[in-house]
């Protein structure tokens, strides 16, 4: 499978522990976890009227996310109201293959890798 070049990253002074992020991520990669300095926080967004919303972290709990399995889709970051949720590129970047030609070829290059190690 090829990786995403992208990974989300969070920002705890700005996440509200909504958890609409855990349950939109289709890889398991993100859970709330307890922060008591972000309990009863307020966090200030503005809105797509221009209006000032105050939103508060009533969880005490903030966004975390399992780097290792986080495949960088940004379903997460997408409807994060707040946009503690952000896309980051990856330090080592990688290009999918061209056609399925390519592509059979470097399974078969990991297959044989693989054998290698036995």
């Amino acid at each position: 499978m090829t990786p995403s070049n992208y990974r989300a990253r969070v920002n705890p002074e700005l996440c509200i522990g909504c958890g609409l992020c855990v349950k939109r991520c289709p890889m398991e990669a993100i859970q709330l976890e307890a922060s008591p300095e972000a309990n009863n926080r307020v966090t200030r967004i503005t809105d797509e009227t221009g209006k000032v919303k105050e939103l508060k972290n009533k969880t005490g709990k903030v966004a975390a996310i399992y780097t290792e399995i986080c495949i960088g889709c940004g379903v997460c970051a997408y409807k994060c109201s707040t946009e503690s949720l952000v896309l980051e590129r990856r330090e080592v970047i990688t290009h999918p293959p061209k056609d399925g030609r390519e592509f059979a070829t470097l399974v078969m290059a990991d297959i044989e890798a693989a054998r290698a190690k036995k």
